[in-house]
């Protein structure tokens, strides 16, 4: 019951800090513009009396405003590894496997629902999802087994072929065939079968895990 309490304070500051408008660097680049030709917010405090002091206010509240804006980066990460994380438990106690937890968070959290993690974020955290592909890979590798691996020779990558290839094919086909009353949304039949075709291969050949 006190483990539940530690996601709401992480989602409540990520729905915050989601709507404190980013500055782009295009912004930046306006803002600097105004104030070398004379105008703009900075230029016409400093031509003022105690223009000084109120310029040097607005260049410390910049400086925390990109504070806060790489603080918001690390919090996406946190907020991202807890929650999924918690859609991992759900769904393994679900007796399904927990990716299938990680995707479901993934598309509730992202733009295809509530636009929370935006893709600007998703596009600043490329480097995390990198190191998070390389250490899965990683980890992979120190599982497999030469001897395994020539053991099964071809019948190892017939399966992985057929039991990916074959069950995206198949359950996308049918979401696609059943969009007419599934997914009544022109925009959503071939968004939906692609989601659920990409969660099918996952699923698949996975073994439930309690931990």
């Amino acid at each position: 019951m006190q483990k539940s309490f530690i996601w709401l304070p992480a989602l409540a500051l990520l729905v915050a800090l989601s709507a404190w408008p980013a500055r782009t660097t295009a912004q930046q680049a306006v803002t600097n513009a105004e104030a070398a030709g004379g105008q703009g917010p900075t230029a016409t405090a400093s031509s003022r009396p105690g223009g000084h002091r109120l310029g040097a206010a607005e260049a410390l509240l910049d400086r925390i405003y990109d504070a806060l804006h790489a603080v918001e980066n690390w919090l996406v990460v946190g907020v991202v590894l807890l929650l999924g994380r918690l859609g991992g438990k759900l769904t393994s106690r679900l007796r399904t496997p927990m990716v299938v937890g990680y995707l479901l968070v993934g598309v509730v959290l992202g733009r295809s629902a509530l636009n929370i993690i935006s893709s600007e974020s998703t596009h600043r955290l490329e480097l995390v999802t990198d190191l998070g592909l390389g250490i899965v890979a990683f980890m992979i590798g120190t599982e497999l087994s030469r001897r395994v691996i020539r053991r099964l020779g071809r019948k190892l990558i017939i399966i992985m072929v057929s039991e990916s290839v074959m069950a995206f094919v198949v359950v996308a086909v049918l979401v696609w065939s059943l969009s007419g009353w599934l997914l009544p949304a022109a925009g959503l039949a071939a968004a939906g079968a692609l989601i659920l075709g990409a969660m099918a291969p996952a699923s698949a050949p996975a073994m439930p895990s309690p931990s």
